[in-house]
C-alpha cells in the first residue's frame, strides 16, 4: 500500500554556506517544502494517482502486503524537483542522491533514492485533471493570504511542440516502412514459418533519399518537369512498398495476438496500435503526391507515434507553421497563472474570450472586473457587446483607433506582461516542446509546468 507521507522524524543537518548564490538556492527549496506543507490538499490529490502504483508490484515491493518504500509525498517533491532543474529522470534521481538539498526536500532520509525508472512510472499515474485540480489549491491559498487578486487578468496562447521531426510525406513513409520492419521481423525471431518474406529495407531507404534530395532541386523548364516525373514515380514505388508491408503485417497481426507466446501478443499488439496510423500516411500520400489534392490539415496525420498532433499557423516570420497543441493561458497581475487549458481541435483565437471568462467563473465565482488580451482575440462587434456586459474593462483591440485610447492604453501595457510569462515557461519549465508520448502525458506536462511555476513564484513573494 502506498503511504501517503512519511511521519516518523529522522534527523536533517542544517545546510549552511557563506555563498550568496547557495544560500538563495537553499532558501528556495525551504521555502517550496513549507509552501507544500502549508497545502496539504495538493498532497491528498497526487497521492490518489499514486495508489495505483502500489497495485503494480513493482521493484520496491516485493510482496502486496508490504508498505511501499516510497511516499507519495517523496515522489511529487522529486517530480517537482525534475520539472524545476529541467532535467531527465536519470540526472534527477542522480541530484538527488549527491545533493543533502533536494534529498532533504524529496523527504528521503537515510534511505536511498528511487530508481530512475519507477520516476518515470510516478509521473506516468498522474492525471491532466488532478493536476488542474493542484493548481486550482494553489491559487486559493495565493488568494487567501492576498498574494494574487484574480479579478484583473490577461490572456494569451501559445504552442507547445510535440517532440516531432517536420513531417513531409516521404518522411513518414520511411517511418512507417522502418517501423513495420522492425516490427515484423521481430516477429519472423519467433515465427519464421508465418514470415518468411523480404522487406527491402535498403530500396525504401534509398527511394526516401532520392525524394528527399529530389524535392530540393531549384532546376527550371525540361530539367524541372523530367525532376518532377522522377519524384512522382519514386513516390508510387515508396508507397507501393509501404502498402506491401501493411498487406503482410495485417495477417500476422491476427495471428500474434492469437497465439499461446507472451512474445508474439506483444508484436501483434504493436503492429495492431500502428496499423491505424500507417493506412492513413498511405491514403494522404496517394491524395496529395499521386492525386495531386490539396489534402487540409485536419484530414493529415503528421506523425505515426504522436497521432495527436495538430499544425497550427501561427502566422511568425521565422516559424510559419508549429506543430503539437495551443495553450491557452490566463494570469493575474504578478505573473500567477490563474488558469490553463490544452486545446484540442484547435479554435480560432477570437472564439477563446467567452471561454476564458466562463472558466473564470467557473474556478472562482465571478467573471473578471478586467479582462486584457490581444487583437487575435477580438470576437467581432457583436459578440464584443456580450463580452463587455460581463467584464467592467474588455481590453481587446479590435480597429487601429483602440490601440490609442487613452483610458486602455494601461491595460494594453498590462497585457504585453503575458508574453514574458510564457517565455518563462518555455525556457524555465520545460514547455517549449513535450518530450513525452501521447496527450495525456502532454497535458500532464504543461500542468506541471505551470504548477512549479506558480509555486517559485509564490515562494520568491513570501521570502
Amino acid at each position: 500500500m502506498r503511504r501517503k507521507y512519511d511521519a516518523t522524524p529522522y534527523f536533517e543537518f542544517p545546510l549552511k554556506s557563506n555563498r550568496k548564490v547557495v544560500q538563495e538556492y537553499l532558501q528556495k527549496y525551504d521555502t517550496l517544502s513549507q509552501l507544500l506543507d502549508a497545502n496539504p490538499t495538493i498532497l491528498d490529490l497526487a497521492h490518489e494517482d499514486f495508489k495505483k502504483l502500489s497495485e503494480e508490484n513493482d521493484n520496491t515491493d516485493q510482496k502486496r502486503n508490504r508498505s511501499s518504500t516510497y511516499t507519495s509525498d517523496s515522489l511529487l517533491r522529486a517530480l517537482i524537483v525534475q520539472c524545476i532543474e529541467q532535467v531527465g529522470y536519470r540526472e534527477a534521481v542522480i541530484r538527488i542522491e549527491r545533493d543533502d538539498c533536494l534529498k532533504q526536500f524529496c523527504r528521503l532520509g537515510p534511505g536511498e533514492v528511487m530508481d530512475y525508472s519507477f520516476l518515470s512510472r510516478a509521473f506516468g499515474v498522474l492525471s491532466p485533471e488532478t493536476l488542474k485540480e493542484i493548481n486550482r489549491c494553489l491559487s486559493g491559498y495565493a488568494i487567501e493570504n492576498e498574494l494574487m487578486d484574480p479579478t484583473i487578468v490577461r490572456t494569451d496562447t501559445t504552442v507547445v511542440e510535440t517532440n516531432i521531426h517536420y513531417p513531409t510525406d516521404s518522411s513518414l513513409l520511411w517511418d512507417c516502412a522502418r517501423v513495420l520492419i522492425r516490427l515484423l521481423r521481430d516477429g519472423r525471431t519467433y515465427a519464421p514459418d508465418f514470415l518468411n518474406n523480404r522487406f527491402h529495407d535498403k530500396k525504401l531507404k534509398r527511394l526516401f533519399v532520392a525524394i528527399t534530395r529530389g524535392s530540393r532541386s531549384k532546376a527550371k523548364g525540361r530539367k524541372a518537369k523530367i525532376n518532377k516525373r522522377k519524384l512522382k514515380k519514386s513516390f508510387r514505388k515508396l508507397i507501393s512498398g509501404v502498402q506491401r508491408l501493411v498487406d503482410v503485417a495485417e495477417p500476422f497481426v491476427v495471428y500474434a495476438t492469437s497465439a499461446p507466446t507472451i512474445e508474439l501478443n506483444r508484436i501483434g499488439a504493436a503492429l495492431e496500435s500502428v496499423l491505424p496510423e500507417v493506412k492513413k500516411v498511405v491514403q494522404q500520400s496517394i491524395r496529395a503526391q499521386l492525386n495531386g489534392e490539396t489534402v487540409p490539415a485536419r484530414e493529415r496525420i503528421f506523425s505515426i507515434f504522436e497521432p495527436h498532433t495538430e499544425l497550427i499557423v501561427r502566422g511568425k516570420a521565422r516559424k510559419a507553421v508549429e506543430f503539437g497543441h495551443k495553450i491557452l493561458l490566463t494570469e493575474a497581475e504578478g505573473t500567477f497563472i490563474t488558469d490553463y487549458d490544452v486545446l484540442r481541435a484547435t479554435p480560432n483565437d477570437r472564439h477563446l474570450g467567452e471561454r476564458v471568462i466562463e472558466r473564470h467563473k467557473k474556478l472562482y465565482g465571478a467573471a473578471p472586473e478586467v479582462l486584457a488580451g490581444d487583437a487575435g482575440f477580438h470576437p467581432g462587434e457583436e459578440k464584443r457587446q456580450d463580452l463587455e456586459e460581463q467584464v467592467d474593462v474588455l481590453a481587446i483591440p479590435g480597429k487601429v483607433s483602440d490601440r490609442i485610447k487613452k483610458e486602455l492604453a494601461p491595460w494594453y501595457r498590462f497585457r504585453a506582461g503575458v508574453e514574458g510569462t510564457i517565455s518563462v515557461l518555455k525556457r524555465a519549465f520545460r514547455l517549449f516542446r513535450c518530450v513525452y508520448r501521447g496527450f495525456n502525458n502532454f497535458a500532464t506536462n504543461v500542468g506541471m509546468g505551470v504548477f512549479c511555476h506558480n509555486l517559485v513564484l509564490l515562494s520568491r513573494l513570501q521570502i
